[in-house]
């Protein structure tokens, strides 16, 4: 089940919140007043059980027994028996994710490798395994650090199943979300309200822009594949709509996690910042995919030893996060390739960060312009790679961004993808994003909620007019061209979704 189909939001959705707050109400101010975050619980499991039944066992095994994992952390106070019980249960959750991610992978290329003849498992990928593995790992993690140390198996569970964030993030971390967990439910119209315009308008980018994007990016890349070779138009074209419609799903996506979850009265982690804005690689990771740059900071290049052991060693710690970021988002080569170039984009990054000597004659808005745009290229490039179904296809379309297409009679045609890219541009980098808009729906403890950012906007988009009912009237326009694209075309699936 999608959150851009008409099931989820015609009828799962509502009877979700009318069971949750319903619940709520009859069980106020009695014993059973955690008897709503058991629906909620109840709820997220049916949400999963309609992607696949067959696979329930494996979410709920791998709660059950990192919640026992927990608990073990917590009881042993020698340091030793800690770190054999945090990588046994490391090395159960790596191992789930690694059989059902990377075995095919692994055979493909071992029989490759040795000639062998071993047979694919063809395994299907459960829905939302790499999040919810990490989110674990976090648990597991901050436990092993004494940074949590009660906990309760309704909080953990409802957690990790939690159903607005299972499909693609963003991921959820403990010390954040379990004390919201253990306050009493109340409901607040006015963020249900938000919660559901929020939820719009991540339909919109959804339904509107990216899957408009990906009608035109879609046929380039896929002709490639098949030995098509582009000219320099259509490389870009394909490039750029892919850039742009993997922002918009996997952003519309957050935001619609971020909308659902207000909803019922929770706040998760922010997951995108308008990273196109950003001014270097170090910056579009700030504001790309937020929640996974904070797990690898805090998981991974921080034991590694961060930048604490001079700088030759924090470029390598760098390349070795982004290599396994890489690993971590695919099964394949493209996967690779891209977080190892992210790597490199990063360490060069560092070089010119420690070394730039820029004149003071510029003009400040003529160096973040050019920095903004050279990142922005760097960033496409890369998203080549992402796509593309092998290295030979990215690079024959990187080759003709180039110059150094084939001019043939035969010709994809782009109909209005000229005009889309504009929009798509144009939407990405003039106008504020959701955080900004919705300041009073962020977490409190990102860095990039500066009221100085949203009021002037606030003062010239709302200059004598309700801000309620112009958000109102926005809201209900941008849900019914949503809702009349999905009736009348098929309804995409999102990019992230069994990632």
């Amino acid at each position: 089940m999608l959150f851009n189909s008409l099931e989820f939001i015609f009828i799962f959705l509502p009877c979700a919140l009318l069971a949750f707050y319903l619940t709520a109400y009859i069980t106020k101010n009695s014993p059973l007043e955690r008897l709503p975050y058991i629906v909620l619980l109840a709820t997220s499991v049916a949400f999963y059980a309609c992607w696949d039944y067959h696979y329930l066992w494996l979410i709920f095994f791998s709660v059950t027994a990192n919640f026992f994992f927990g608990k073990a952390l917590c009881a042993i106070s020698e340091k030793t028996k800690s770190k054999v019980v945090l990588s046994a249960a490391l090395l159960m959750n790596l191992g789930l994710l690694g059989y059902y991610k990377y075995t095919d992978f692994f055979i493909t290329n071992l029989n490759m490798a040795v000639g062998s003849n071993f047979n694919l498992q063809h395994i299907i990928l459960p829905l939302g395994i790499s999040f919810f593995t990490f989110t674990q790992i976090a648990f597991l993690v901050d436990i092993y650090r004494k940074e949590l140390q009660t906990f309760t198996f309704l909080d953990y569970a409802t957690t990790i199943t939690f159903f607005p964030h299972l499909v693609a993030g963003p991921i959820l971390f403990h010390h954040s979300m379990m004390p919201q967990l253990q306050k009493k439910v109340r409901f607040k119209l006015d963020e249900c309200i938000t919660g559901l315009t929020i939820f719009c308008v991540g339909l919109g980018k959804k339904v509107l822009l990216a899957d408009a994007l990906g009608s035109y990016a879609d046929p380039i890349f896929n002709a490639v594949a098949l030995g098509f070779v582009p000219d320099a138009g259509e490389a870009w074209r394909a490039a750029l709509c892919y850039s742009l419609q993997l922002y918009y799903d996997f952003s519309g996506y957050s935001d619609m996690a971020i909308g659902l979850a207000l909803c019922l009265g929770l706040r998760i982690p922010l997951n995108f910042y308008s990273p196109y804005k950003a001014i270097n690689i170090g910056d579009f990771w700030r504001r790309w995919h937020i929640s996974l740059g904070v797990f690898l900071r805090n998981y991974l290049y921080i034991p590694l030893g961060g930048n604490r052991k001079g700088f030759s060693r924090k470029c390598v710690n760098l390349f070795i996060v982004m290599f396994l970021c890489g690993i971590w988002h695919g099964a394949g080569w493209t996967f690779v390739a891209w977080g190892a170039l992210h790597g490199l984009f990063m360490i060069i990054n560092s070089v010119w960060l420690r070394l730039k000597k820029i004149p003071e004659a510029v003009p400040q808005y003529l160096r973040t312009g050019c920095a903004c745009f050279l990142t922005f290229l760097c960033v496409v490039a890369g998203w080549v790679l992402f796509r593309a179904d092998t290295i030979d296809s990215a690079l024959v379309i990187l080759n003709a961004m180039i110059g150094n297409g084939m001019e043939t009679s035969e010709r994809i045609r782009g109909g209005n993808s000229e005009l889309a890219i504009v929009i798509g541009l144009l939407v990405a980098w003039l106008l504020p994003n959701v955080q900004q808009l919705f300041l009073s729906a962020s977490p409190s403890d990102n860095n990039y909620t500066d009221k100085k950012v949203f009021r002037p906007f606030q003062n010239i988009l709302w200059n004598k007019v309700d801000p309620a009912m112009a958000w109102g009237i926005f809201a209900a326009c941008l849900f019914s061209f949503a809702i009349s694209r999905i009736i009348t075309s098929t309804s995409e699936t999102f990019l992230y979704f069994q990632f």
